[in-house]
């Protein structure tokens, strides 16, 4: 197994981190497309709806490093290292109480970043101000979650500060309304960075059917633009998971 150069733009996917609460259809349905799953458990440090988010405990620095919050599930993190992981353990632990709860939610978008800085783990800061990648503050902690990455130039968000801090750092963004068709059990609705993860260059996911968004054809036009293709991993609502994080290529 290869690793990602860039985080959350596979070439081609082979191992991804999922939430393990996210069903057998999902689950099935990744594996048909050849990914094979490490399952992350809910993690009693977080809220109910987030507790089993890979993007809560775990970032994807690249290059087969990993850094992960200190309580991360001990079973995931031996089939990261028998994986040939880097393993690299931040230096805070996750609170349910926001902003103890996002220390790792930063987005990875191409040689950018983006994140509320003040909330940063502190390994994590390091790590990327030690691969000079550019930082773009935003007031939003839960990054991650709310960024859709299509490619390195690409995202789409709900989230208004976000998309000016995109567009104002060249970066394309499709602004669209807050997704409260998608389901995030606990919450009143979910994210669309949340729902979604590319697992190669020409396909990117959702969990649940994307014509259930309000402005589905717009994002498939904008995904369809770049050359990339939207796989519905299910027939119904979409749902939050946590971001479905390729770590390693065929």
């Amino acid at each position: 197994m290869n690793f990602l150069k860039t985080p959350n733009l596979p070439q081609r996917g082979a191992v991804a981190l999922v939430d393990n609460r996210c069903g057998s259809t999902y689950c099935e349905a990744l594996e048909k497309l050849g990914i094979n799953l490490v399952l992350v458990p809910p993690s009693g440090n977080l809220y109910d709806a987030v507790s089993a988010h890979p993007d809560m405990a775990f970032h994807d620095l690249g290059e087969g490093n990993m850094i992960y919050e200190p309580a991360a599930d001990t079973k995931v993190l031996k089939r990261l290292k028998d994986l040939g992981v880097n393993l690299i353990e931040g230096s805070s632990g996750l609170l349910p109480q926001y902003p103890k709860s996002v220390s790792y939610n930063a987005a990875r978008v191409g040689d950018f970043v983006f994140h509320n800085f003040k909330y940063t783990d502190s390994i994590l800061l390091q790590e990327i101000e030690k691969r000079a990648l550019k930082k773009i503050h935003v007031n939003q902690g839960y990054s991650k979650c709310s960024i859709c990455i299509v490619d390195e130039n690409s995202i789409i968000t709900a989230d208004t500060g976000i998309h000016r801090a995109a567009t104002d750092n060249g970066i394309d963004s499709l602004l669209i309304p807050p997704q409260e068709k998608i389901l995030l059990k606990g919450l009143d609705y979910g994210f669309i960075g949340g729902s979604t993860g590319k697992i190669s260059e020409d396909m990117l996911c959702i969990f649940g059917n994307i014509e259930k968004l309000t402005e589905w054809e717009k994002i498939i036009s904008f995904v369809e633009e770049r050359d990339v293709k939207v796989v519905s991993l299910g027939h119904g609502a979409v749902e939050d998971f946590g971001s479905l994080i390729i770590i390693g290529e065929k």
